[in-house]
């Protein structure tokens, strides 16, 4: 058993018990080693247990104890018989479906967030002086907006937007919470008259801490989730990039992270993929 010292250990109420300093990792060689031995040597596919998201200055892992994930020429990632079974079992349960599917579009909306943060980067907010309670009528605004910044600028632009129910003074209008990523210098007074439906306020985002900034408006995302009601949760610009995702298994390289990183784990115990390990390195935070 190897022991990682000083490192933060963060676990949910079904996992294991918290520990106070250390983690050991043996379990990589002790309950993943099998894993190696049903590998199909000599066809294009093999089973895997460990998902790789690379961000700019953060690799995560998720590493599955029960479930197989596999990964050949065909298809980049398919469900083992034991899953598919597994969501057999969920569907005709619509509230379990509607929590999968807004923990996803969650995801991914972090995902293009923290992915997407270099360079100047700025938060906007952009609300209406009408009193426009309809969604789709904001929303039609939104675009035409996009629209008209585009051309105004004469460049790409890379954004992601949410918009949220504003309940205060009992207005209950729309307004909209903006990420512009690497956007450069730009003129704020052109930008409100850009908008020119009612007050902008602008806010530099002075450190590129992706993960932080990706979970300050996943808030937004999940007060809009309540009121949307099937409508579009958030809208981005095609142009942004996505975290690299790839499958493994324990390798020399997945042991190097421990071995180099800080890291934080986390684990779950899910009703349909058993029990997850969660590990996230801190690329800027190597050990030596």
């Amino acid at each position: 058993m190897i022991y990682i010292k000083g490192y933060q250990h963060f676990l949910s109420d079904k996992g294991l018990d918290k520990k106070k300093e250390g983690v050991g990792y043996g379990f990589i060689f002790n309950e993943l080693e099998r894993i190696e031995k049903k590998t199909n040597h000599g066809s294009n596919v093999k089973r895997c247990r460990v998902v790789k998201k690379e961000y700019p200055n953060r690799i995560e892992l998720k590493i599955f104890q029960d479930t197989d994930f596999i990964v050949g020429q065909s298809s980049q990632k398919k469900a083992s018989p034991k899953q598919s079974e597994c969501n057999e079992l969920v569907k005709g349960e619509a509230e379990k479906n509607k929590i999968l599917n807004t923990n996803r579009s969650k995801q991914r909306f972090m995902d293009l967030i923290e992915t997407n943060i270099t360079g100047q980067c700025y938060f906007w907010t952009y609300t209406f002086k009408q009193d426009i309670k309809d969604l789709s009528e904001a929303n039609y605004q939104f675009n035409k907006f996009i629209k008209r910044l585009k051309y105004q600028l004469d460049k790409p632009i890379k954004y992601v937007a949410v918009p949220e129910l504003q309940k205060k003074y009992d207005r209950n209008v729309w307004h909209y919470h903006v990420i512009f990523f690497d956007i450069g210098r730009v003129d704020w007074s052109k930008m409100g008259s850009i908008w020119g439906l009612g007050y902008v306020y602008v806010k530099r985002i002075e450190q590129n801490n992706g993960l932080a900034i990706a979970h300050y408006m996943s808030k937004y995302l999940t007060k809009a989730s309540d009121v949307t009601h099937g409508k579009k949760k958030y809208f981005a610009s095609r142009n942004l990039d996505r975290p690299k995702k790839t499958w493994h298994n324990i390798d020399d390289a997945i042991i190097k992270l421990f071995e180099t990183y800080d890291f934080i784990e986390r684990a779950s115990l899910n009703d349909y993929l058993g029990y997850i390990r969660y590990y996230s390195f801190d690329l800027k935070k190597s050990w030596h």
